[in-house]
């Protein structure tokens, strides 16, 4: 099926910086993953060659990212808060979640449904405080691809038969 059925692609430089920025607390923003010239108006630099002048490799419509998303808040000691990260068009409370504390670092390798097909945005992000965050694409799971069927032909056979008359003839064994 084209939503259980897939298959995990880990992308061909490692990892892809689609966002390093900050948000206001209880901000959301939404990030093109796929389809774009440069992730640069996100805070990304795009693949491990730093130039953010590429898709790092991610084709259109996949289905689902791995992500690895880290935050580093800038709250006061004993002050928390909640960073989201989900399929864009969806709410923030069916998002992954990433907990934090105190200025604190804290992050976590997730698995984020993208939005498609053709979607302005395939993810999103929510905090409940401000927060300055990182997020790296490594792969991503696309729908099966159909395959076409090969017809092969194992041989023929020609026989003539007299009109009124009977024959038998043996069809050719088949490879596969």
């Amino acid at each position: 099926t084209t939503t259980t059925d897939l298959t995990y692609t880990p992308l061909p430089n490692g990892r892809c910086r689609i966002a390093n920025a900050s948000i206001a607390a209880e901000g959301t923003r939404n990030l093109v993953v796929t389809l774009i010239g440069s992730y640069a108006s996100q805070g990304g630099t795009g693949s491990s060659a730093g130039d953010g002048s590429s898709n790092c490799g991610i084709p259109a419509n996949v289905a689902a990212l791995a992500v690895s998303a880290r935050v580093v808040p800038a709250l006061a000691a004993g002050v928390s808060g909640v960073f989201k990260v989900y399929e864009y068009g969806s709410t923030a409370s069916e998002g992954n979640t990433i907990r934090f504390a105190g200025s604190l670092a804290a992050g976590s390798d997730m698995i984020v449904k993208s939005c498609q097909p053709s979607c302005a945005y395939e993810i999103a992000v929510y905090s409940t405080q401000a927060t300055s965050y990182v997020l790296d694409v490594i792969g991503y799971f696309m729908q099966p691809a159909p395959i076409e069927l090969e017809c092969v032909s194992t041989a023929n056979g020609v026989t003539s038969v007299a009109a009124g008359a009977t024959a038998n003839m043996t069809a050719p064994a088949c490879s596969a």
